[in-house]
């Protein structure tokens, strides 16, 4: 799981060992560094919007940095989810969801639909000559490549998606000029 978090950890005499605002954090990768264990513990049981407040022993702590522990407040701002959405199943079209969206719906077979695309990479630069397009188009028709159809068939009203396409076939958008 990927998460959107906001963590403080200071010395047991209040200084400031370490602030970091925003950190898009994969459980796991123990990218926090040494708080990372205890940090990954207490977000595993937290919902979206919860704050938590740690006090942790040297072992779980910053080390030297602060020898008698250390107090961290950990702030779970997003939760994204991230799934396959490819007809296949096969991995090729993943959706990381990035904002959720209004009610419990997604758009049926031939249902009207508008979507907003705003950036367009190869997966390290953004497209020069990309420009943001909202797409306006009946669900499940042909209408748009096959990536966009993936994505939309399990979006929201209003959520916001990262897609990843790693099939080239499937993300030949005339309408948006990716060839």
């Amino acid at each position: 799981d990927e998460v959107l978090v906001s963590v403080r950890a200071t010395g047991m005499d209040g200084g400031v060992i370490e602030e970091r605002n925003d950190v898009e954090y994969i459980i796991g990768s123990e990218a926090l560094g040494a708080i990372s264990k205890a940090c990954e513990k207490a977000m595993l049981g937290m919902k979206k919007g919860e704050e938590a407040a740690l006090k942790l022993s040297q072992s779980y702590a910053c080390g030297e940095k602060s020898p008698d522990g250390a107090m961290v407040s950990v702030t779970l701002k997003e939760i994204y989810e991230t799934k396959d959405v490819s007809f296949g199943k096969d991995k090729s079209v993943m959706k990381k969801q990035v904002q959720e969206g209004e009610g419990y719906e997604s758009p049926k077979e031939a249902a009207k639909v508008s979507l907003l695309v705003s950036a367009a990479s190869d997966g390290k630069c953004a497209l020069e000559k990309f420009q943001s397009k909202t797409l306006q188009f009946t669900a499940m028709s042909g209408e748009v490549c096959d990536a966009i159809e993936c994505a939309v068939a399990e979006m929201k009203k209003g959520e916001k998606a990262l897609l990843t396409v790693t099939e080239s076939d499937a993300v030949k958008e005339v309408q948006l000029g990716l060839a």
